[in-house]
């Protein structure tokens, strides 16, 4: 038999290796530092080398963009160091970063390249003005899912006969994982509670089963102390079918968090590791492609405020808080307040929707709508909340703490980018004047509803506010608001059969 051109598994296992010291090397910088560059472009040259031995139609994009990605990022951090006093000419460090930049954005042009949705604003931002702060390139290329590469050498059958040579060379084990949480595949991160017992399941195939092994031990490795959680132990015992030394098999048990996190936007890593035990009590670890790292999570409910007991909205406020952070990194200040109240407005929006407030009404007054909101979010938040708070030469309808909440009736256009683009900037208005990036905005949508209302998380938006003196891609405190739509005049479902 002959064989197509494919990869050896140690290339597979070198292209996991390279993959962690990726993480690692992003996870590390915290300042400028000609040690961290020549450690990045050294990086960087053991990729290339490895890619060149990788044929180009099993080659990723992605690590081509990660490649340009971290020189990039190399070069941004050397100038910065250069500025600070180290050696170095400036023009030709920024005259290499200009090259690069143009690089990556022809690589993210590309239809082709799929790549995480929170990558979007950062990729839109390059694709569109060239410009990336170093900490959103960062949190960039620690979103860039990196494909390891492995795959298996193919036998070429010919239909005549003749005398063939074997290759006596035995394959390595190694393990393909995809773990499921809760009986779903592993987002990352996951949202979890804490105090609640998670099924927790990891569907296996591999490669080469060895002779003296008794079972396979899969263990998740982190620094979060031992005593915060309870796991359940992985085992997978030899299995009774192995074809063409493939073989598959299922372990499953239990998570539990005993207390939530003190910051719930902070990733618990969880690298999982796999070894083969033998009867003398020996461990063999073996490479894990796939999900071979999960990032938890984990909240306190009666604390956390991203928790309203709905798992798909909880994720929706989660994947926006998330795509706040990265566009905004500066805007932690704020969330405490924001959270709660985006908890709460999350389960007022809801429990409208469910109750069908202002059924079959087209004619409620902004104060009725008013004092029904603040009625609510006094019972949910108490006397924290206050009523017209005068704020920027204005009026603001709510005011909690920190947080300014613009409460709208629209009655003409049920469009949410209309409805945004109308009454956002006023809300924006009285929170910059206090230095906020963050404002919300809540509308009750009256206007006529010929189709059924869809999924209630369309009616909860981040939206990109422009305000005055240049562009707001350029400025370092751009505005954001949480746009959430009540539907009001609302017909009976029936009414919608035809």
């Amino acid at each position: 038999m002959m064989q197509e051109t494919g990869l050896q598994l140690e290339h597979a296992l070198e292209s996991v290796t390279i993959i962690y010291d990726i993480r690692r090397a992003l996870s590390s910088l915290t300042q400028a530092s000609h040690k961290w560059v020549q450690d990045v472009n050294s990086l960087v040259d053991r990729i290339e080398r490895m890619l060149e031995h990788t044929p180009e139609n099993h080659l990723p994009m992605e690590w081509h963009v990660m490649t340009v990605g971290l020189r990039l990022m190399a070069g941004r951090v050397a100038c910065l160091a250069i500025a600070r006093g180290n050696k170095g000419s400036l023009l030709d460090e920024r005259a290499k970063c200009d090259v690069l930049l143009e690089e990556l954005r022809r690589l993210l042009s590309s239809d082709s390249l799929a790549l995480p949705r929170s990558t979007d604003s950062t990729r839109q931002s390059l694709l569109e003005t060239g410009q990336c702060e170093p900490d959103s390139l960062r949190t960039f290329l620690l979103s860039i899912p990196l494909p390891t590469l492995y795959w298996r050498s193919r036998e070429l059958a010919f239909p005549y006969g003749g005398t063939v040579e074997r290759s006596e060379t035995t394959p390595s084990p190694i393990l393909r994982l995809i773990v499921f949480l809760d009986h779903i595949p592993v987002a990352t991160p996951q949202l979890l509670r804490s105090d609640v017992l998670y099924p927790l399941a990891f569907k296996v195939r591999g490669l080469i089963w060895p002779s003296n092994a008794i079972r396979l031990r899969l263990d998740l490795l982190t620094t979060c102390p031992r005593s915060e959680f309870s796991l359940s132990d992985f085992f997978l015992y030899p299995p009774r079918t192995i074809e063409n030394d493939e073989y598959e098999g299922e372990l499953a048990g239990q998570i539990k968090f005993h207390a939530g996190q003190s910051s719930p936007l902070d990733d618990l890593v969880f690298a999982v590791r796999a070894a083969f035990e033998t009867a003398d009590g020996t461990f063999t670890e073996i490479p894990v492609i796939g999900h071979n790292e999960l990032r938890l999570r984990v909240v306190n409910e009666t604390v956390h405020p991203l928790m309203t007991g709905n798992r798909r909205l909880d994720r929706h406020i989660e994947e926006l808080t998330t795509k706040l952070l990265s566009d905004c990194p500066k805007v932690r200040h704020e969330l405490p307040d924001l959270l709660d109240m985006l908890q709460v407005l999350t389960r007022l929006l809801a429990t409208y929707a469910q109750e069908a407030i202002y059924k079959g009404r087209s004619d409620v007054p902004e104060s009725e709508f008013q004092t029904t909101v603040l009625r609510d979010l006094r019972n949910m938040l108490g006397q924290d909340v206050q009523e017209h708070p005068n704020q920027a030469g204005g009026i603001a309808d709510i005011r909690y703490r920190g947080v300014v909440i613009e409460l709208k009736v629209e009655t003409e256009n049920g469009d949410r980018q209309h409805i945004s683009n109308k009454y956002a900037g006023q809300s924006v208005q009285y929170a910059g004047v206090e230095a906020k990036q963050v404002s919300i905005l809540l509308v009750l949508d009256l206007t006529a509803k010929d189709k059924p209302p869809g999924d209630i998380r369309n009616d909860i938006i981040l939206f990109d506010v422009e305000t005055h003196g240049g562009d707001d891609k350029n400025k370092k405190f751009p505005s954001k608001t949480f746009v959430f739509v009540v539907n009001g005049n609302m017909k009976s479902p029936s009414m919608y059969s035809r």
